[in-house]
């Protein structure tokens, strides 16, 4: 791209955030994205107030009945609440995508930089273990995690995130390799700035950006890993509102009962869905900045 002149040249770079912003204005998708994890986020810090019910009081009396206006998505098997469950799980299904999820990028932001940046036998240490653990299947893995530690809602946290930071780690360390030799870095040390600087300071925030967009991407993976394991009943234990464990103490009551599965199912879909739009809008995004 050719400059006409010199302002015109400064012009750009400080309205590259800005073209940014209008591009992900226009992108439908990810707004569409945004706006369902905001609701999810509304739902999940103000649960205590849109609930009209406690989610664990039980009434047997009341079991298994169907949308009304008392119970706007009808109640369970211990005549529980199915909305004010539902509502609540939000808050469950936040606090693992967000915990695992930024522990896993932690770990891998870690084990990645250091592997590409110093190199050597610590880097091949590294992707050797890096590889080991790519070739585990993350439900099994997860699955052994949690049965080491004891099934509950922590344990899952734990269990995802050592099942996900793998991705992270292969994702910083190709980007740091790709940057590390670039003129910027070798003035930087030659002036005299020491290891810890250049990587911290000058190479993570230009090799972070694929990682936030697959962050994006991974919290939507780890609700649906958190639902898999309490299903299986490895996950948040009773009376915990998980959309999970709902759908499998909803089984039995398939076709007597099928709202008590149908709901949570439908919460579980829009909220990953979410998160793929939003990360899917991200990644365009992401995309012109590197380029650019």
């Amino acid at each position: 791209m050719k400059f006409k002149s010199h302002e015109e040249k400064q012009y750009i770079p400080r309205n590259k955030s800005r073209i940014m912003f209008l591009k992900f204005k226009k992108n439908k998708m990810a707004i569409i994205g945004l706006i369902i994890i905001l609701i999810l986020i509304f739902t999940g810090i103000f649960a205590d107030f849109i609930a009209p019910h406690s989610y664990r009081e039980q009434n047997l009396s009341l079991k298994n009945q169907s949308p009304s206006s008392d119970f706007l998505l009808g109640t369970d098997e211990f005549g529980r609440c199915i909305f004010s469950r539902i509502v609540y799980g939000a808050r469950i299904s936040l606090k693992v995508g967000i915990l695992s999820t930024g522990i896993s990028v932690l770990i891998g932001i870690i084990i990645g930089s250091m592997s590409a940046y110093y190199g050597g036998f610590l880097d091949q240490i590294l992707v050797v273990l890096m590889d080991v653990m790519w070739a585990f299947p993350t439900i099994l893995l997860s699955l052994l995690i949690v049965a080491i530690i004891g099934a509950s809602l922590n344990s899952v946290i734990i269990a995802i995130a050592l099942s996900y930071w793998v991705q992270y780690a292969r994702l910083i360390r190709g980007q740091i390799l790709s940057l590390k030799n670039e003129l910027y870095i070798e003035v930087t040390r030659s002036l005299g700035a020491n290891d810890s600087t250049i990587l911290w300071k000058h190479l993570l925030p230009n090799a972070v950006i694929p990682v936030v967009v697959a962050a994006t991407l991974g919290m939507g993976s780890a609700i649906v890993l958190e639902a898999t394991l309490s299903f299986l009943g490895m996950g948040a234990q009773p009376p915990t509102p998980s959309w999970g464990s709902m759908l499998s103490n909803a089984r039995t009551y398939l076709f007597l009962a099928p709202w008590l599965a149908i709901f949570p199912g439908i919460a579980t879909i829009i909220t990953v869905l979410g998160f793929n739009l939003l990360g899917d809008g991200l990644r365009d995004i992401m995309d012109i900045k590197m380029k650019e």
